[in-house]
Formats: structure tokens, sequence, C-alpha cells
């Protein structure tokens, strides 16, 4: 397994992060066990923002912290000049404990109460994007009493259905997410906005889905958002300045995956938004992206010790490990993919079919069903590749399982950046 030049296979035959082994760090740090590398996270990121440069005048990258959020995370997005995307108040609260610069935050959500708005205005946060209309109401009356004039983005929906899982696609018309392009139903919410003293509209907001593998819909967004813009700044008292089309870049969770470059995507996205502001007669906007998963993703897998073996005749073998769907939901949710290796024999041929079961007292608890791996022996470490993304992040305390510690590698030193969790944390609260 070597999909990039930082998870590779060293001298000893086992699979390194960088420079540490695998089986190093699961001595050290023990299993289930999150590992990132800083040096292709760096990578993602300067890729990304190379690419930005050529392409836009004006243009920032929103690190979409959902995929993974953490301080130590937030301090490198800090230092790598990149904006923030948040969806609560934690997220933001982590944001806020690294200073962060709140001219750089973006606060999303699609049902932010009081205590959400309050928290973000007392921060003096750079944006927030509205959703609807309550919102909007909402808004104004805690600006009236701060004298606070907000800038803020409105989501749209442009009606857009990226081929991904239905649980992740976020654009189409039937979308709890944002208000309809139509004119019935948004245009009455721009001139409550216009009426507003304490909002100031400044640009356009919209997300099409998460693990998209293909350019098109992006194309197609950015035609139907850009015809949008130009509209409403015709139409209305506006100068929207920003349009904001989201992340969802997606990455390769196989070997056997073609996924185009996060860089290609944002190449072609560039040629087709100079075209069709010459087009709608408008100067190119501020463009913004919100990835998350291909700035993570790529950059992390999870380390996992292997239990028993148990093998049902004529269906398969089950392979236990000290994980579950605690540390990793996304294949009993989506049915994710992802490359699996016996990290002391990667070299060796992947030629043994199993499911790979979690601990947690759940028939559905897999992370994998009908896998090759190599053939497999208790007290192996084995590895699942990419899991930078949404596995911290969705992890829980099912059956009251502690969460996995996180490392950071860099180069040849390892960080902990998150702890493992005790039997203490999860009793905390209890009364």
């Amino acid at each position: 397994m070597i999909i990039n030049d930082n998870f590779k296979i060293g001298d000893d035959g086992q699979l390194n992060v960088e420079s540490i082994g695998c089986i190093d760090l699961a001595d050290r740090y023990g299993t289930p066990l999150y590992v990132m590398s800083k040096s292709q996270l760096l990578n993602n990121i300067a890729v990304m923002k190379n690419q930005m440069e050529k392409s836009f005048s004006s243009s920032c990258i929103a690190y979409a912290s959902k995929a993974l959020s953490c301080k130590e995370i937030y301090r490198i997005i800090k230092d790598s000049d990149m904006s923030l995307d948040v969806a609560s108040q934690g997220e933001l609260a982590t944001a806020l404990s690294v200073d962060f610069p709140v001219e750089r935050i973006y606060f999303h959500g699609n049902n932010k109460n009081e205590k959400d708005l309050k928290y973000a205005l007392e921060a003096s946060i750079g944006y927030i994007v509205i959703d609807n209309l309550s919102e909007i109401r909402l808004l104004e009356r805690l600006t009236s009493v701060t004298g606070i004039r907000q800038k803020v983005l409105l989501r749209v929906k442009p009606g857009v259905e990226a081929h991904t899982h239905e649980y992740i696609r976020t654009g189409g018309v039937d979308s709890k997410f944002g208000l309809s392009k139509e004119k019935d139903e948004l245009y009455p919410v721009l001139l409550e906005i216009s009426n507003c003293k304490g909002i100031e509209l400044v640009g356009l907001h919209c997300h099409i889905g998460s693990q998209i593998v293909d350019i098109e819909p992006y194309l197609v967004t950015a035609d139907i958002m850009l015809e949008l813009f130009a509209r409403i700044n015709r139409e209305f008292s506006f100068e929207l300045q920003e349009l904001n089309l989201g992340g969802g870049f997606g990455i390769e969770y196989l070997e056997s995956q073609t996924v185009p470059k996060t860089s290609d995507f944002i190449k072609c996205i560039g040629e087709t938004i100079d075209e069709l502001c010459k087009k709608y007669g408008i100067e190119v906007p501020k463009i913004v992206f919100e990835p998350g998963r291909s700035v993570v993703g790529s950059a992390g897998l999870t380390l996992y010790s292997v239990g028993n073996i148990k093998k049902v005749k004529d269906i398969r073998s089950y392979v236990a490990i000290d994980g579950s769907i605690a540390d990793n939901i996304r294949f009993a949710l989506y049915q994710s993919d992802y490359i699996f290796d016996i990290v002391d024999r990667v070299s060796e041929t992947k030629d043994t079919s199993v499911a790979i079961a979690g601990r947690c007292c759940e028939t559905g608890d897999l992370i994998a069903k009908d896998i090759l791996i190599q053939e497999p022996k208790e007290n192996d470490i084995l590895s699942v590749y990419p899991t930078g993304a949404y596995n911290y992040s969705m992890a829980s305390n099912y059956n009251r399982l502690p969460k996995p510690a996180m490392v950071l590698v860099d180069k040849d030193s390892v960080i902990e950046i998150i702890r493992r969790e005790t039997i203490e944390d999860l009793l905390r609260f209890d009364l």
C-alpha cells in the first residue's frame, strides 16, 4: 500500500508513517490509534493554496473543520494562513482556544439558535452563513441590541445532485440546508435582509455534497450561482463580493480508484468561472472553497490490534479488532471503502477474504465486509487507510467505549494531540 510518499514500506518491511513504524506507534500509544502525517497534511494544503493563487485573483480556502476538529489541526490551519469553517459552538470554541483569527471564521448551521449566534457575535467572527428566514430575524434582533453590523453569506440550494451517497448530498432541492434559488422563495428573503440594519449581505454560499469525484457538478453549480449572483446585484441594492462554492472534493479510498486531483478540480472550476463572469457581465468575485476531507483525509490512518478470528463455514471469516463503529462508523453509514493491511506484512499477497468486525454488541458493527487482506493472526496490527476525515469527528462512546488517542507524526518525531479517554472520563458527567 503506497498511496502517497508519507505512508510507505520501510526498510524492515513494515508500514511506516513518515519515518515511524506502525508497530512502534502501536506499542508506544496503544490501539485503537488515530495517526496523522503532518507532512501529508501540509502537502495537501500547499497544493490547494498554490492552485487557488493561480486560478483566482481573490480567493481563500476555509477548512471545513467538521472533517477533523481539534486544537493542533486548527493551529496548523492557522499557521497556513487559511480560513476556517465551523458548524457549532464547540468547533468555534476550539478555534478561539488557539487564538484563531476571528475575521477568518465562517459559522455554518441549518438551525443555529440564540446561544449559537450570541456566542458568534460576542467573538466578533468574520462571517455567519445564514440558512433560513427565522435565523435572519433572530440575528437582526441580536445585532439591534449589540449595535454590531454582521457580515453574512446566504446559503442557497443550487438544485444540483452530485453522485454521492444520499446522506452526504446537500445541494439538491430536497435538502435541509439553505434556501431554494427560485424567486418565490429567495426574493422575499432578500427583501427582508435589505431592510435589516444589523446584517450586511456580502455573498452567496452553496455546497453540493461530499466525496465528489466528478468535476461536472461543480461547473453546473458555478453557472447557476454566478447567474444568481449577477441577478441579485442587478435587481437589489446589495453589492455581493464573495461566492463560496463549498467543498466536497473526493479522495482515493482504494488503490483502484481514479479521482481527479484537487488542483484539477480548482483549475477547471477557475477556467469556467472566468468564462461565466464574462457571460454574465460581472467581475470575478472572491471565490471561497471549504475543503475538509481533501485536506485531512489522506493524512490519516487508524491502527487496530487483531483479536479472535472466527471462521463461519462456507460463509466468511470474521477478524475481530479492538475498535468498532464507535471509532469508525462510516462503513455502517455509507458502506465506505478503505485499504486494509497487516502492517508488518504489507508486501505479502492479499489472499484472505474476511469481514473486519468491531467489538460492539451490534450485528452491524463492521468496518469492512468480504475484503482481501494478508492472512491475519491474533495480535497482528491492522492499518485502515485513509481515516483522517470524519472518523474521529464522528466517534462516540457507544457501549461505553473510550475514544482512541490521536498522534501527529512529523518526519521522525511524534506528538500526542488527543489523549486516549479513560473510564474515569466516561463516568465524569454521571450523577
